[in-house]
């Protein structure tokens, strides 16, 4: 594991969440060695929630990338252990199946922890009716790699779907991973931590 990355919530260690409740923040990424930022330029992030018991809660910019017919007419989509949630906004780029669009945002339905199908944002279903013609990946809508991304800052946004589903509790770990354009893997582990709190109704 090379923890080259010192990361930051805002500039803060630790970030508070309630249950149920959206919460926007960004995350600062640097080099350890020189704290220069990471230039993040052609980069994927994957962001996991490990939460108490484990529980993941996976997040990632456009690291998710499909070959040509995984998906045939009619087909759920499948990614092994995705750790979506049902509502989770999505993008596609490249040439994703039909009648896929790029540059839309869809909402994932979850069939089942390895397969999760889309709907349109007002909830109708979308019913693959072509393979793919090429490659195409699928982002998470609410990670965006901050513009310059030469700057290393994430903004990352938790739904409210998400934040009901993680569990109560103090310093839980947060995973940040790092996907170069040339394959290099960074992961850091700590010392970013999320403070869970019950929404008080």
């Amino acid at each position: 594991m090379d923890n080259d990355i010192t990361a930051t919530f805002n500039g803060k260690p630790t970030m508070t969440v309630v249950q149920g409740e959206d919460r926007a923040f960004s995350v600062a990424l640097r080099d350890t060695n020189t704290g220069e930022p990471c230039d993040l330029t052609g980069c994927g992030i994957h962001f996991e929630f490990l939460g108490l018991n484990d529980f993941p809660v996976r997040r990632f910019s456009d690291a998710l990338t499909f070959s040509p017919g995984v998906v045939d007419p009619g087909d759920d989509f499948y990614w092994g252990a995705h750790g979506l949630v049902t509502g989770d906004p999505v993008q596609f780029t490249g040439t994703p199946p039909a009648p896929v669009s790029t540059g839309q945002t869809y909402l994932v339905v979850v069939v089942d922890e390895d397969n999760f199908s889309l709907t349109a944002m007002d909830g109708t279903p979308i019913v693959i009716t072509a393979a793919a013609g090429g490659n195409y990946a699928l982002k998470c809508a609410d990670v965006v790699i901050t513009t310059p991304p030469t700057s290393g800052v994430v903004t990352l946004t938790l739904r409210s779907l998400v934040t009901a589903a993680l569990q109560p509790g103090i310093g839980q770990t947060f995973q940040i991973e790092v996907v170069n354009s040339n394959g290099l893997r960074r992961i850091y582990l700590e010392p970013l931590e999320l403070d869970v709190y019950p929404q008080v109704v």
